[in-house]
């Protein structure tokens, strides 16, 4: 039996703004998206994908 384990978890988020108003430019959502790539990488967390919506995020 290995001394080590492995896990993986596999968790979906998504955010949301309040009545789901459009609230965030395409400006806005590409640094969004780029802040978050960037936060994932330097704490060395796997994030398969991103996407930034108007009006909501999934991660």
């Amino acid at each position: 039996m290995s001394k080590h384990s492995h896990n993986k978890i596999w968790v979906h988020f998504i955010w949301e703004t309040l009545d789901k108003q459009k609230v965030l430019s395409k400006p806005e959502r590409v640094k969004l998206s780029e802040f978050l790539y960037n936060y994932t990488k330097d704490k060395n967390i796997f994030m398969k994908i991103n996407y930034v919506n108007a009006d909501h995020v999934h991660t």
